[in-house]
């Protein structure tokens, strides 16, 4: 939804006291190489966004559940017009950035509070600093690198946004995950899915120059 000329709203959940945080950013607040800052009440964290060379709006969010930072490119005309437009952690696939429409972001949140207090039940975890806690002992080197998801992820956007993405039911919803080996794109509507098999940023990077995508059924 367009708010005004340009206008949008951004949120996501501090990972320090786990509060929702919202703010509105225009295009002037990005002209000229500025950068805007949405900091929590807290202190102890802040969303940041610019706006890249080439036009795009380059994000910087932090991650309750990674205690620390995902990178993200939107183009303007996804980040200025949808209604609600959610960005994930590679990890978990929890939604942490938030962008649209002010009423439909704090359903969101709260939607998001409560599947946050799920992961955390479901993994014997009582608050966010126990979970850093262990986050701090060594799990995030097992965990694969998250610029190769958000690689993927910006270059199906980009797809999505020039009409060269298709699969079985022609009028897809796409998001990408993880998986054993690389990383699946897969569509919300459809069994549509294809896989690339990429473990690494420079393996990741070479999709870029992929000028179209088609996504097959399972049994195809």
């Amino acid at each position: 939804m367009v708010i005004g000329d340009k206008k949008t709203f951004l949120a996501y959940r501090c990972p320090h006291c786990g509060g929702g945080v919202i703010g509105i950013c225009g295009d002037f607040a990005l002209a000229g190489g500025r950068m805007l800052k949405l900091r929590c009440p807290c202190g102890e964290s802040s969303l940041s966004a610019n706006e890249a060379s080439d036009g795009k709006i380059r994000l910087t969010v932090p991650c309750l559940l990674c205690a620390g930072d995902h990178h993200y490119l939107v183009s303007k005309s996804v980040f200025y017009s949808k209604e609600l437009f959610l960005l994930n952690c590679a990890y978990t696939n929890l939604d942490v950035c938030f962008i649209g429409d002010e009423k439909k972001i704090g359903t969101a949140l709260d939607e998001n509070e409560k599947e946050l207090k799920k992961i955390l039940t479901d993994a014997g975890i009582s608050s966010l600093a126990q979970l850093h806690g262990g986050k701090a002992q060594g799990a995030e080197d097992a965990l694969p690198d998250t610029q190769v998801l958000d690689i993927v992820r910006f270059l199906v956007r980009d797809l999505e946004e020039e009409g060269r993405i298709d699969c079985p039911c022609h009028n897809g919803e796409y998001e990408v995950a993880f998986v054993e080996g690389g990383v699946l794109v897969y569509c919300l509507n459809c069994e549509g899915r294809h896989f690339f098999p990429v473990c690494s940023v420079e393996a990741a990077q070479d999709l870029l120059s992929c000028d179209s995508l088609i996504l097959s059924g399972e049994g195809e």
